[in-house]
């Protein structure tokens, strides 16, 4: 499971409360859901009141905020995970909230009970439209009985990538659904909602690609939410990212095995088993030209890099049989270790020049870039 940003709370009152709002909220249905349903169920999370003192002796606390102008559907689940956060049981308490008086009413209420199990150990609070069903968020926290700590669960902890009847990457989450791609943790910022990453804007110029790629399992953030998308990328990063693009798209292309070739790297490598998993699509001698007898994981890539290892990769792919039809005039072809490599991304469309004619080979290619590099191959690359 991957790990993201986690907010621990430590119960140091009775009360625990959020003062601030939720740095973040899992919106499954998001393109459905309006600016203003995010803004309430934002509120809503902020002022949302969990009391966990009692949590030894079987009993819960929480208190509900009030609504004002329009109806809630709210789904408080008590729920049991064992020390991996494998989902083990749950028991559902539904509260609609109107500001009209319709079942609880308008909220401001504390709603108390026993657990049904001794072992229960997390809260999950998914709020949806009463009017039209569709999920606005769904947050949860998880407690800890031996340290007695409550913290926020991030969505990212709660899901298991794997592949959906056709083959596609999808996730499933801890009750076992499968999750829609089109959910994604949605940051608050100052430019609005549905913000995959607190650093990407919607005026930037890869927003939709950095989230139609992340959304597919491509590319992952930081641990503080941001995407850092004018940073730099190391090779084992893009090494890691294409081979789970072609693994996905493209298995058969797999060959070769090329394990061991590159000195002095690690087997404990993170990237270890990727790095040499993306090799299988290439000749030994394709590998050692690019990067030479040691692989240096954590150098950063360069431009000329990533196309030699797109093109050692696909160029035997049917869809790569043409020569493309982009154009690849660019002033400083010739000065790249790879110009083949580059003349065949840029007819193929997987890159791009610079305004000023260039190429840039041995510039370092931004986290941004190489996320629209997979974006391109998306589009491009079927099994």
């Amino acid at each position: 499971m991957r790990k993201n940003v986690l907010f621990i709370f430590t119960l140091l009152a009775v009360l625990l409360c959020f003062g601030a709002p939720a740095r973040a909220m899992y919106v499954p249905d998001y393109e459905k859901v309006t600016a203003q349903e995010l803004k309430y169920a934002e509120n809503f999370y902020k002022n949302l009141k969990i009391d966990t003192s009692q949590f030894a002796k079987g009993k819960y606390s929480i208190y509900i905020p009030k609504v004002d102008t329009w109806n809630y559907s709210v789904v408080v689940q008590l729920e049991k995970y064992d020390q991996d956060l494998s989902f083990k049981g749950y028991r559902s308490i539904y509260v609609t909230l109107d500001p009209n008086g319709v079942g609880m009413g308008p909220g401001g209420v504390t709603m108390t009970g026993w657990l049904y199990d001794a072992d229960i150990n997390a809260i999950r609070v998914r709020i949806s439209s009463f009017n039209t069903g569709y999920i606005i968020a769904d947050e949860m926290w998880i407690y800890n009985r031996k340290d007695k700590t409550f913290r926020y669960l991030p969505f990212t902890e709660r899901i298991y990538p794997g592949k959906d009847a056709l083959g596609n990457p999808c996730w499933t989450n801890d009750n076992g659904l499968t999750v829609t791609k089109d959910g994604i943790l949605v940051y608050i910022g100052t430019d609005g909602i549905n913000k995959p990453f607190s650093d990407v804007s919607k005026k930037h110029w890869a927003f939709n690609t950095i989230n139609n790629v992340y959304k597919n399992g491509y590319i992952k953030g930081y641990s503080d939410g941001r995407f850092k998308p004018a940073g730099n990328i190391t090779r084992a990063e893009f090494a890691a990212m294409l081979n789970k693009l072609l693994s996905d798209k493209y298995p058969a292309g797999r060959t070769a095995d090329n394990t061991g070739i590159f000195d002095s790297f690690p087997s404990g490598h993170w990237a270890y088993n990727a790095v040499y998993s993306l090799t299988g699509y290439m000749d030994r001698a394709e590998a050692l030209g690019i990067f030479g007898s040691r692989f240096e994981p954590d150098r950063q890539i360069t431009r000329e890099e990533v196309v030699a290892l797109v093109h050692a990769a696909l160029k035997n792919h049917p869809g790569f049989a043409g020569a493309g039809s982009g154009t690849a005039s660019v002033k400083d072809l010739q000065s790249s270790r790879f110009p083949d490599s580059v003349e065949f991304s840029l007819r193929h469309g997987i890159v791009s020049g610079y305004p000023d004619g260039t190429f840039r080979p041995a510039g370092r290619i931004t986290r941004a870039e190489a996320a629209a590099v997979l974006n391109r191959l998306m589009a491009l690359v079927q099994s």
